[in-house]
């Protein structure tokens, strides 16, 4: 189930997580991207995350683009 996230900016994100691979797939306006495997507590924490925490962790490097 996709969530739909909104930054103040503006800014839409869609993101989607895979409970079983402990990952999320985050759609953007112009890209996929995926998260890598997180820890049990990261996944859960990630759960509760804003459209803004979304947007900073795609400054990170832990994820990857889907084509």
């Amino acid at each position: 189930m996709r969530t739909q996230l909104k930054t103040i900016s503006g800014r839409t994100f869609s993101v989607a997580p895979n409970l079983s691979k402990r990952t999320f797939t985050i759609y953007t306006e112009f890209a996929k991207y995926r998260t890598v495997q997180l820890t049990k507590e990261e996944f859960n924490d990630s759960l509760h995350n804003t459209g803004k925490d979304w947007q900073n962790f795609l400054l990170g490097q832990d994820y990857y683009k889907v084509n």
